[in-house]
C-alpha cells in the first residue's frame, strides 16, 4: 500500500479533540484512499491451455458533496466525484521450437479516470454518520500499455520433430467507455475522530449483468490437418463487475440555523 496514504490516516488518528457540531447544511470532502476489490471480475470460459491471468487493482476516489438535513438525524446529499480503475492482464504461450522460451509473453496494464454526479440519503447520530447513494461514472481518460486496442494473430509453432501447432489469438484491450457499465451503489459509515474529521469504511458495487468487458483474450487451437477444426483453449475476460471495500477519510464544514454539540 502507498505509505503516504497510511501516514495521513495515522496522523488523523492522533487527534483527540472530538466535537461534531450539527448544522442544517454541510459541505463534505471525502477521499476513499483505498478502494480494494473484494470480488474477482475475471472469468475463464474454459479451463485454459496456456497461462493467463488478470486482476483488478486497488483504486482511489474523491468526492465533494452538499448535505441538507431537514431532520437532525436524516438528510439528503448531492455532489460529484472521481474514481480510478486499474487492471492488469498477462499471458504466456511457450515456443515449441526452442525449450524454455516463449512465443508470446505479454503484460497489459489498463487505467481509467472517471467522474460522476452523486446523490443519496444520509443518517447521523452522535459521532457516526452513514450514507447510501448512486453514481454512474463516465470515463474521461483511458490508457493502456498496449500499442493497439485490438490485435489478431495466427501463430505457426513448428519444430523439426514433426510437432506442429497453429493458434488463432484475438486480444481486445478496451476499457469500457459506457457510463452504464460503471453504475454503482455506494455505502459508507463515518466515525468522527476529531473536530469535523471522520474515518470512513464502506462498500461499493456495480449493478447490472456485466455483458461488457475491459479485456478479452481468446485463443483457438487450429488443427494442422484440417483448418476447419478449431478448439477454444483460452477465453479470459475482465468484466465490468466491481465490488470493493473502501477506506478513507472525510472533512465536513457546517452552517444553518440549528447547532448542537451532539445529537442525542
Amino acid at each position: 500500500m502507498n505509505h503516504s496514504k497510511l501516514l495521513i490516516l495515522w496522523l488523523i488518528l492522533l487527534c483527540s479533540h472530538i466535537t461534531f457540531c450539527q448544522h442544517k447544511f454541510n459541505f463534505g470532502i471525502q477521499g476513499d484512499l483505498f478502494s480494494i476489490p473484494i470480488v474477482d471480475p475475471i472469468t475463464n470460459a474454459v479451463p485454459g491451455k496456456f497461462n493467463t491471468s488478470g486482476k483488478a487493482e486497488v483504486n482511489e476516489a474523491f468526492y465533494g458533496e452538499f448535505y441538507y438535513w431537514p431532520h437532525r438525524n436524516f438528510g439528503v446529499f448531492f455532489g460529484a466525484g472521481m474514481h480510478t480503475y486499474n487492471f492488469h492482464a498477462e499471458y504466456e504461450i511457450p515456443s515449441i521450437n526452442f525449450e524454455n522460451e516463449f512465443a508470446f509473453d505479454e503484460y497489459r496494464k489498463l487505467h481509467a479516470i472517471t467522474w460522476s454526479p452523486t446523490i443519496g440519503i444520509s443518517y447521523r447520530a452522535k459521532r457516526f454518520m452513514g450514507k447510501i447513494g448512486m453514481v454512474s461514472f463516465d470515463p474521461t481518460k483511458i490508457e493502456t500499455s498496449a500499442e493497439s486496442d485490438a490485435s489478431t494473430y495466427i501463430l505457426f509453432n513448428t519444430s523439426g520433430t514433426g510437432k506442429n501447432e497453429i493458434l488463432f489469438i484475438d486480444e481486445d484491450i478496451s476499457i469500457v467507455g459506457d457510463p452504464s457499465a460503471y453504475q454503482m451503489i455506494q455505502t459508507s459509515l463515518k466515525y468522527e475522530i476529531s473536530k469535523n474529521f471522520f474515518l470512513n469504511i464502506g462498500i461499493e458495487f456495480t449493478t447490472g449483468t456485466y455483458p461488457l468487458h475491459q479485456y478479452h483474450l481468446y485463443i483457438e487451437d487450429i488443427s494442422p490437418d484440417d483448418p476447419s477444426m478449431r478448439t477454444v483453449v483460452n477465453d479470459l475476460r475482465i468484466t465490468t463487475k466491481y465490488t470493493a471495500l473502501t477506506l478513507g477519510m472525510s472533512y465536513f464544514l457546517g452552517f444553518g440555523k440549528y447547532k448542537v454539540d451532539r445529537i442525542e
